[in-house]
């Protein structure tokens, strides 16, 4: 059993827990988190893609490369992409988190 995998989940899990509890009043108060789950969904969109069309196998612990496209990758990259577009169209104009942007 690989130690250091659970340890940096337990650690990234702490982190998400306590940054949600030392933001609660601003981080969904505020429209400006709607930017970042645009950009989360692009990113991961766009790395999916990428990776299934140059055959990067992603999901192995080892780099596996493949002589053809992963079609499941880019399929999944693809509909990561769609969703960040839908949800792009979907943030006002003014959302920000800055108080003195707007």
């Amino acid at each position: 059993m690989d130690y250091s995998l659970i340890a940096l989940l337990a650690l990234i899990a702490l982190v998400a827990v306590f940054s949600t509890r030392q933001h609660r009043r601003t981080w969904s108060g505020r429209p400006g988190f709607q930017y970042q789950r645009v950009i989360t969904l692009g990113i991961a969109g766009l790395w999916l893609t990428g990776a299934g069309a140059i055959g990067w196998n992603v999901s192995h612990r080892s780099i596996k490369w493949t002589d053809a496209p992963i079609w499941w990758q880019v399929g999944l990259g693809i509909v990561l992409l769609a969703c960040a577009a839908f949800l792009a169209r979907r943030v006002p104009p003014d959302a920000t988190r800055s108080e003195t942007i707007r």
